[in-house]
């Protein structure tokens, strides 16, 4: 059923796309209006809840959570493309397994494109690449400090339309997402008794999502964005965005 729920959201993209003749998705995350030389800053809150994993050498499925917190830096390179820098934190919980971990340093890189626009129409069509790496804080298990690592790409396809100040958008976004476990604890310093499985690798079950938000002006120069991800794991996303 959730596949046929992303054809047809697909296939209403496609068809939006040839009603403009076809154009631009601007990435769902994209501050608004793109012009060259612009810089942007933004605080943005990102939660992530139940996305389904599997561990590799196990082949044992669960499910992760995660909460992430980040100051965002972007500039735009020319009018139809923009680079974005984030760095904050993040915390990681596998639902299934042991591991709570709290919150530790994250960072990631963006680009952004539109590819089309139709300004009497106010639509455009873009297409996004996100790439994150967050290193939850380290915790204890059976004496051993267990470090989490967690890596996830994104590219992202959307049409936006804009009404006034408030600007609507849906399309289709592919994640990958790998979550390392490591135990820094030499082997030769373990007992049979207190020694812990290392170094587990998790990947993401489902790797497509419809993601639906919107996005207003509070002014010129300030815009508020929601944004939700549904089908591979629900995640909500709330950005404040300044243009100077």
């Amino acid at each position: 059923m959730r596949r046929i729920v992303l054809w047809l959201c697909m296939m209403t993209v496609g068809v939006m796309l040839g009603a403009a003749e076809v154009g631009a998705v601007t990435g769902a995350n994209s501050p608004g209006l793109l012009t060259e030389g612009d810089y942007f800053m933004g605080l943005e809150a990102y939660s992530v809840k139940d996305r389904q994993i599997a561990e590799v050498s196990r082949n044992t499925k669960t499910s992760f959570g995660s909460n992430q917190y980040f100051f965002l830096l972007s500039y735009g390179i020319l009018d139809y493309l923009m680079i974005e820098s984030r760095f904050g934190v993040a915390e990681l919980n596998l639902k299934e397994d042991p591991f709570n971990f709290g919150y530790g340093f994250a960072w990631g890189l963006s680009a952004r494109a539109i590819m089309f626009e139709r300004p009497h129409m106010d639509l455009k069509v873009g297409v996004g690449l996100d790439y994150v790496d967050y290193s939850p804080r380290n915790i204890q298990i059976v004496n051993q400090d267990v470090k989490p690592e967690a890596l996830e790409w994104q590219f992202s396809a959307d049409v936006s339309k804009g009404f006034g100040r408030f600007t609507l958008f849906s399309g289709v976004r592919y994640s990958e997402i790998e979550i390392k476990i490591k135990d820094f604890v030499p082997e030769e310093d373990l007992t049979l008794e207190t020694e812990f499985e290392t170094d587990l690798k998790y990947k993401q079950q489902k790797e497509l999502g419809l993601v639906i938000g919107g996005q207003y002006e509070l002014r010129e120069d300030l815009s508020v964005t929601a944004e939700a991800q549904l089908f591979d794991g629900e995640t909500f996303m709330l950005k404040l965005t300044y243009r100077y």
